[in-house]
């Protein structure tokens, strides 16, 4: 008699694979087995979670928990959501059943793949993994299978590690079942470098069960609808949306994270010269780059002001200076700046310029090589002309009746900047609709110590259709853009360009759309020299005072304002006006008023006049205001993490308090606080460096009070 249970079980185990082999594109609820696992053997059969250390992760819909700490042995539970009738999908290579997913890289990003993570299980394995094979390959169509493959393949094994998540497939009324122990799967896929844009991964799995592999959906307690995944089953051969129910049922997304690092924006979102010190120039356009490019300009097209001065207007030269013409012709400004004031270009200071109506710009002597005021058939100069920027280096012709009726060149000169229009410029040897527009504009101050910045700007919407076309098509002779500073090839900038045979070689997006070009020192050093920036508090009112050494083209700090936590959004709370360019300390002060009790971040975010923000200063300590009126211990954050995380909490009276962490047995493997602290808020960051993944308590006592809260280590 005391078999027959065991004889029973046995029968039922059978009786679940059967079922579950039956239909192999997807695992329905059918089940009635008790858990098997107990909390021992999860303990002793739990391995560790690969490791992805110096890694970022890139994407994350890995939502599968819906019930915390409630599975077999104290793990964590995954219930089918109702109205859902399907513990996983078919996802067998033996049964060429397919999954897919998609994720989408942001505009401007492009990601280093190092790996992706995946959820599979089989009915009936222990907490064992029995997953021994993973092919995954990546497409960019709009849907799987459509597009190319841009990544791995459909035969080749990427699996390189797999374990327990500690999570189970249950239903919602069985939540301690333990026939379904969900593995997270590691795959490899060293080498995969994509940029912006959507793909879809498409992916098997094998194991060494007769059942499955199965794919989970996501689970959003609550949320029936959870994303937009697809199968390909070896039936049908199509692809097909995730649905459950499966009949006219709602569409469901597919777990999946991916880890990498994101990498550093190239040529042409940014780059520099090559020089140092003086001859150092940095270009960026305003497209997004990488972290720690310098900064992208944003585009501003700038219409005349009172003060501007008219050098060419509808096919008409309106000025004498300079050997000014409408083809071929140039135009000499010289002394004014305000006074002062100059250009610094390649480590030289200049107060005058000149403007060319073929789209150059420069200072000092302009000698054209061999007379000729047209552009090269190849690149920049390099030698017959010096000191010059390059902004539309095109043979233009304001004077030719071809072109537009109306058309204008024009400049002006404010307590900053130097502005140069060039406005529907006809292109020699084109048709009526063959004109384009483009400023260039160059900051200027008193005994700048840093090259000017220049900006180079591309109206797309000003610019003639016929233009437009021939830029696309790469059928104008043009040399878009760049700047020289000196005979030395190396230090000549070129953003766009052709070679002898009409071969772009650098591009650059100046036509795609309305765009900016800056060329500047280095950006990524800050504008301003923080001296220093403290705080004070009186009340419930925070005044915030702060030094500069130096300022330069500084318009204004913006102060912003979060609440003590990394995952609170910045908020702006005042504006104080810069000092423009000075070479001595100017002092500031903000006060922030009537705040509640809290602790709460400061921050100064510098602008230039342009409008660009190219700095950030962070005030070293978080101000506290007031005193909390209640005990609270917070969520951690971030959570899941690896390996760190803070834990912030608050008393309001003085007394001794501790915060310890437990494991899932209830044993304490860290003490974080144990110690008498005043009325206060408080942040303590903990290290999970030497603790295994998984869930994790973490607990705070104060004077008879006692908060706890659930964390999960991830690795």
């Amino acid at each position: 008699m005391k078999k027959l249970p065991h004889l029973l079980v046995l029968v039922v185990l059978i009786a679940g694979f059967t079922i579950s082999s039956i239909s192999n594109d997807r695992d329905v609820v059918n089940e009635s087995l008790a858990p098997t696992n107990t909390l021992e053997q999860f303990r002793s059969t739990i391995g560790t979670v690969p490791q992805h250390d110096n890694l970022a992760v890139l994407y994350n819909q890995s939502e599968l928990v819906s019930n915390p700490g409630a599975g077999a042995g104290g793990a964590d539970a995954s219930a089918i959501t109702d109205p859902g009738t399907t513990f996983g999908y078919g996802n067998q290579i033996t049964a060429n059943n397919r999954m897919a997913d998609d994720f989408t890289i942001p505009s401007g990003e492009t990601w280093q793949i190092d790996s992706i993570i995946l959820f599979h299980y089989q009915t009936g394995s222990t907490t064992t993994s029995t997953i021994n094979n993973i092919n995954l390959q990546i497409w960019d169509g709009a849907t799987p299978g459509t597009g190319s493959i841009v990544a791995g393949d459909s035969t080749t094994n990427r699996l390189t590690a797999s374990n327990f998540s500690n999570i189970y497939r249950v239903t919602a009324t069985t939540l301690t079942n333990s026939q379904r122990p969900i593995m997270r799967s590691q795959v490899s896929m060293t080498g995969t470098t994509l940029g912006t844009g959507t793909y879809w991964i498409d992916y098997c799995a094998g194991g060494s069960l007769a059942s499955g592999p199965w794919n989970p959906p996501r689970t959003i307690p609550g949320t029936p609808i959870t994303g937009n995944g697809y199968q390909r089953t070896g039936t049908t051969w199509t692809w097909a949306p995730v649905l459950d129910p499966t009949s006219g049922g709602n569409p469901q997304g597919l777990p999946f994270i991916i880890y990498g690092s994101i990498v550093p924006a190239t040529n042409p979102n940014y780059g520099d010269n090559g020089q140092t010190g003086d001859n150092l120039y940095f270009f960026a356009n305003s497209t997004a780059g990488a972290s720690g490019s310098p900064s992208q300009p944003t585009y501003q097209w700038r219409t005349a002001g009172a003060d501007s001065n008219t050098l060419i207007v509808n096919r008409t030269l309106a000025t004498s200076l300079g050997t000014g013409t409408l083809d071929d012709g140039r135009f000499d400004i010289g002394g004014q700046l305000p006074a002062g004031h100059s250009i610094r270009f390649f480590g030289t200071n200049y107060s005058d310029f000149y403007v060319g109506t073929n789209g150059i710009v420069g200072f000092g002597t302009f000698t054209p090589g061999g007379g000729n005021w047209n552009p090269p058939n190849t690149g920049l100069p390099q030698g017959n002309i010096t000191n010059a920027l390059f902004p539309l280096w095109i043979d233009l012709n304001f004077g030719s009746v071809t072109g537009p009726a109306t058309n204008r060149l024009w400049y002006e000169i404010t307590p900053t900047e130097v502005i140069i229009s060039y406005e529907n410029a006809y292109v020699f040897g084109g048709i009526a609709t063959t004109f384009v527009s483009f400023q260039v504009i160059i900051s200027h101050s008193a005994s700048p110590t840093q090259n000017s910045r220049v900006i180079y700007q591309y109206s797309e919407d000003l610019s003639g259709a016929d233009f437009i076309s021939r830029y696309n098509a790469n059928t104008l002779r043009q040399h878009l853009s760049g700047l020289q500073g000196s005979n030395d090839a190396q230090q000549v900038m070129q953003y766009r360009f052709r070679d002898a045979g009409g071969t772009v070689l650098t591009e650059g997006p100046l036509f795609g759309s309305n765009l900016a070009v800056a060329f500047g020192p280095d950006n990524t050093a800050l504008p301003v020299d923080l001296i220093s920036f403290s705080s004070a508090v009186d009340a419930n009112n925070v005044t915030l005072n702060w030094t500069t050494g130096w300022e330069e083209n500084n318009a204004r700090f913006d102060i912003q304002r979060r609440t003590y936590n990394s995952e609170s959004q910045w908020k702006t709370v005042g504006s104080v006006a810069g000092n423009g360019t000075v070479y001595e300390e100017r002092h500031y002060s903000f006060t922030d008023k009537n705040l509640n009790s809290g602790v709460y971040e400061y921050r100064l975010v510098q602008y230039d006049y342009d409008g660009n923000s190219n700095a950030d200063f962070n005030l070293n300590q978080a101000v506290e205001v007031g005193v909390p009126s209640s005990f609270a211990l917070k969520q951690n954050y971030p959570n899941p993490f690896n390996p760190v995380t803070k834990i912030d909490f608050q008393i309001p009276v003085e007394g001794l308090v501790t915060l310890s962490v437990f494991d899932m047995a209830g044993r304490e493997v860290a003490t974080l606080v144990n110690e008498t602290l005043t009325a206060g808020y408080y942040s303590y960051e903990f290290n999970a460096s030497n603790l295994s993944s998984g869930a994790y308590f973490y607990r705070l006592v104060s004077n008879n009070n006692i908060q706890t809260k659930r964390m999960v280590v991830v690795k």
